[in-house]
């Protein structure tokens, strides 16, 4: 969770702030139309569509087009469930229970050999090297199991498809696991035998005051599919959206800590092969979504290409439900509609695309990455922790003088791997802990070229 200080100004976070109508407005006129243009091809079963977009803690637009559809009918968001359980994992991990890198032989015995190793980090960021099925039957809305159930299913008769931490496929598998984890860690707090419903509004729904969402969006179950079953509207969702805008805080209340967020934000996936996307079918509507990267329960969609800061995140469901935050202009907005993404996906791309140039960017040292001049990135080095060796890899658009440098966690210099002029292209190094005589602990690398500087946190386990 790097930079806090530097991340507390990239958003507003505003004390008791609910939303409201604004005294700003602006010229939504050309959504109206689009949404309406358009309502034949998304509209789907659910029959209509409905968007909110707020800025701040302000209302900005909320409209519902469709007979019998409301911003506050509650519809089944399928994978933008991931953005809320993401959110109860880092409640679990605030209350220090858990810890993004515990592993599930630590929870769950009956995973064995490499699987047994799984992080919950990995579990949320579809890196763990279980297999990417969003269909799998053992998540099962309609089925008997519970989800401990499913989970000792999945330990027995899935196996991985890639070595934890070394591949992306995206998929409802791991965050079952991570959601069985979940359930036994919070038994402590909580009466022995807990359940994720329970889990879930103690934590979230409550506190936000989200009367209409549940997990019973695929049907009532014992076995809640972590991943994609939960049930909600336009006016719950944005609430939760408005919590996660104002850096954790919905009325007064802190729900998740600033720092949590940022975690949520970062890329965790590293640079590894991305081997399972939905997005590989959109490529020809927008040649950066099959590359986007992952964070916890959420997609990193518009990354600034100097800092690696998050600007825009979203989490997309099958159905077409589209929930998306913008920190550049500090707004948040709902797609809801129940139909199928592939029919909805245009829509929402021009949808976003009008947002953009509607409302102008509130901080002007947040660009989208086409506007940037150049494209240097400092890459987070992964798998973390590592031991011995640990990878760190950088991208020069252009030749510059490079200096990379590793330090402790009281600013004192371990070492320097790198000082040199360098070509334009993508450099790798390996960090030998024993060269440098480096102890288990926290320390950070940084990245000094023209013009530029970035620092990045990694963790050392001998």
């Amino acid at each position: 969770m790097k930079n806090i200080m530097k991340n507390i100004l990239w958003m507003l976070v505003i004390l008791g702030a609910t939303p409201k109508l604004s005294a700003q407005s602006y010229d939504f006129s050309s959504v109206t139309q689009l949404l309406q243009d358009s309502l034949q091809v998304i509209r789907g079963t659910g029959g209509g569509c409905a968007l909110i977009v707020i800025k701040g803690d302000s209302t900005i637009y909320s409209r519902a087009f469709g007979l019998n559809f409301t911003v506050d009918k509650s519809i089944p968001i399928g994978s933008g469930t991931k953005w809320l359980s993401g959110a109860v994992l880092m409640t679990e991990v605030e209350s220090g229970r858990l810890s993004l890198d515990d592993s599930v032989g630590k929870f769950l015995p009956i995973f064995s050999g490499n699987s047994s190793t799984m992080t919950l980090r990995q579990l949320f960021s579809h890196t763990s090297g279980l297999p990417g099925n969003e269909q799998d039957t053992i998540l099962s809305s309609g089925s008997s199991l519970t989800l401990g159930q499913a989970v000792n299913l999945i330990a027995l008769n899935r196996p991985l498809i890639a070595l934890p931490g070394t591949a992306f496929a995206y998929g409802g598998l791991s965050m079952h696991v991570a959601g069985r984890i979940i359930e036994i860690s919070s038994q402590s707090p909580f009466p022995s035998g807990v359940a994720w419903d329970s889990i879930f509004a103690e934590r979230l729904t409550k506190p936000l005051g989200m009367t209409a969402t549940n997990f019973e969006g695929l049907g009532v179950t014992n076995n809640p599919r972590i991943s994609g079953g939960a049930a909600s509207s336009a006016a719950d969702y944005i609430k939760f959206l408005q919590m996660i805008l104002n850096g954790g805080v919905y009325q007064g209340r802190q729900i998740l800590s600033s720092a949590s967020i940022e975690e949520m934000y970062e890329n965790q996936t590293g640079n590894v092969p991305i081997i399972d996307t939905p997005y590989q079918i959109y490529g020809t509507l927008n040649p950066a979504l099959p590359n986007m990267r992952y964070g916890i329960g959420l997609w990193r969609e518009v990354v600034d290409s100097l800092t690696g800061n998050l600007i825009e995140a979203g989490s997309q469901g099958a159905f077409g439900f589209s929930p998306w935050i913008d920190r550049s202009r500090n707004i948040a907005g709902v797609l809801a509609v129940y139909g199928q993404l592939e029919k909805v996906m245009p829509t929402y791309l021009e949808l976003r695309k009008r947002i953009r140039q509607i409302i102008p960017i509130s901080t002007a040292a947040t660009l989208p990455r086409e506007n940037k001049p150049y494209s240097i990135q400092l890459f987070q080095n992964y798998p973390n922790p590592f031991n011995p060796t640990t990878v760190i890899s950088y991208h020069l658009p252009m030749a510059s003088v490079v200096r990379l440098e590793v330090f402790d966690l009281l600013g004192r210099k371990v070492g320097t791997i790198v000082n040199a002029r360098q070509s334009a292209g993508t450099y790798s190094f390996t960090l030998s802990a024993t060269r440098y005589n480096m102890s288990s602990g926290v320390y950070f690398y940084t990245l000094n070229t023209d013009g530029f500087s970035e620092t990045r946190r990694m963790i050392l386990v001998k």
